[in-house]
């Protein structure tokens, strides 16, 4: 959700159409996961600008490639994220817990069931045949959105 009307300037987010369908591209950089796509087959000028009017929101599928350009608006950029997803597509990573992103210790059970919105907790989760790439080794000082807006003045 965004708080007041998110434009291109703002640096709001951008997506490419239909990525989700494609083959997974490669967030990794000398074998560590960096949040961010380094795969060199990757053409991002396909990429469209998702403008959201205020107290609107944006919806997209986990594997679209997704992006937010730098801020050149003299406005600050205030955005709410969320995640939905169904009770039984259990996270493959587990649950984290207030302390921050990686699994720190035992999956946070109580953390999980206090997030559904429908439905009921279930400890058989549906599994399909879909690719993935989990995020490990992941470098914890890596700042998505600082290197992303450096990479992209870079270019």
């Amino acid at each position: 959700m965004v708080f007041f009307f998110f434009f291109a300037l703002l640096g709001c987010l951008q997506v490419v159409p239909g990525t989700h369908k494609q083959p997974i591209l490669s967030h990794f950089k000398d074998g560590v996961f960096v949040s961010a796509i380094t795969d060199p087959t990757f053409d991002p000028s396909k990429s469209v600008h998702v403008e959201v009017p205020s107290g609107g929101a944006s919806f997209h599928h986990v594997r679209t490639a997704h992006a937010s350009g730098p801020n050149n608006s003299t406005l600050p950029r205030r955005i709410c994220f969320t995640q939905y997803c169904a009770t039984d597509a259990w996270p493959l990573i587990g649950v984290v817990g207030p302390e921050g992103y990686g699994v720190e210790g035992p999956v946070d059970w109580e953390r999980f069931c206090s997030t559904i919105v429908r439905g009921s907790p279930t400890l058989f989760p549906r599994m399909v045949n879909v690719p993935i790439s989990l995020p490990f080794p992941y470098e914890r000082s890596y700042d998505v959105f600082e290197n992303n807006t450096q990479e992209m003045a870079e270019k």
